[in-house]
């Protein structure tokens, strides 16, 4: 009996496991861009701080130049 007969999936293991490959590469972009939009929000709410007289500036970064 031929092996390629008695498969019933939808779709091959070749296909599944690059779909999975791309699935987690999906994911990983994702993750990746959320961090960088966070960083980039921490740095916002840090300068406005700093500005505000609230927070010293321990981390020397240069909050007047975004103004």
């Amino acid at each position: 009996m031929n092996k390629r007969h008695d498969d019933k999936g939808l779709i091959s293991k070749r296909s599944s496991i690059y779909i999975i490959i791309i699935c987690a590469v999906l994911i990983f972009l994702g993750v990746s861009s959320m961090d960088a939009k966070d960083q980039a929000a921490q740095e916002v709410y840090y300068c406005e701080m700093v500005l505000d007289g609230d927070w010293p500036n321990y981390k020397n970064l240069d909050c007047l130049a975004g103004e």
